[in-house]
């Protein structure tokens, strides 16, 4: 099978579109690559510049499931995409996905899903995605200088993540937001137009791991980045986690008010 080498070293500010990425496509300084195939394919990704995805919905899958597949300190800019990675069971060095400060750190414990799916919403607004589940408050960091937003602490729950930055109510003033508004949720402001999504493949358990997000300047509306948190939801599996929750729930309230009711005809019987 033919395989494509796609070797942009140019120095000079230049534009380029391809159709598909190659079997190893690595983009120099000052290129911006722009990708309009519906699911380019390529083993192994060295991004320094910029890959402009012109066509919204598009897969890049990563076959290596090395760490250092994809790196590189460019980004990847323009409408929503997903990038498929294959992970590989025990390494610890982070896995990179639209840029160098997003990505996912396992700490070698327990079992790796197979595979990981990164889908960025980029310029977004991340309220309608949390309408039907809050998410959750991680212990976390702004890095303003890198529009970065990193989890303090590991992550033990995978299934799908869903992650954004924004403002916890407890330090939001009245004059944080411009632009719009952008409160919801017992206050809490969502001020970074950009939603993440990670979905894994497999079987995996017991994992734990660190998660990292970027964002856009353009996309912050407030006045103080370094008062951003990471949020994250569970949109799939929490909901049917619930839903069995409940049904465990109520045959425990049957069972538990069947056992008093015999006990008490027991009683009666012996009287």
């Amino acid at each position: 099978m033919k395989r494509y080498f796609v070797v942009l070293a140019l120095l000079c500010a230049s534009s380029l579109t391809f159709a598909q990425l190659g079997d190893t496509t690595v983009v120099g300084t000052n290129i911006t690559l722009h990708v309009t195939s519906a699911s380019p394919v390529t083993h192994r990704l060295v991004n320094n510049g910029t890959i402009e995805i012109d066509v919204a919905g598009i897969v890049i899958n990563i076959a290596d499931p090395s760490p250092s597949a994809v790196s590189g300190t460019g980004t990847f800019t323009g409408k929503s995409f997903s990038m498929r990675r294959a992970i590989q069971q025990g390494a610890t060095a982070p896995y990179q996905f639209e840029s160098n400060r997003t990505y996912i750190q396992f700490q070698n414990t327990g079992t790796y899903p197979s595979a990981i799916t990164m889908m960025v919403y980029p310029d977004t607004a991340a309220a309608p995605f949390f309408a039907a589940q809050a998410p959750i408050e991680i212990p976390s960091h702004d890095n303003p200088a890198a529009h970065q937003v990193v989890a303090d602490v590991p992550l033990t729950h995978f299934s799908t993540v869903r992650a954004c930055g924004a403002i916890p109510p407890s330090i939001l003033s009245p004059r944080a937001l411009k632009g719009g508004e952008r409160t919801t949720q017992s206050g809490l402001t969502y001020a970074v137009d950009r939603v993440y999504d990670f979905t894994p493949e497999g079987n995996s358990s017991g994992v734990s791991y660190n998660i990292s997000m970027r964002y856009e300047a353009s996309e912050f509306h407030g006045t103080d980045e370094s008062q951003l948190k990471l949020y994250v939801s569970y949109p799939v599996n929490i909901p049917s986690l619930t839903m069995w929750g409940l049904v465990i729930l109520a045959l425990l309230i049957i069972g538990t008010a069947s056992w008093g009711l015999m006990k008490k005809r027991t009683r009666l019987a012996v009287k």
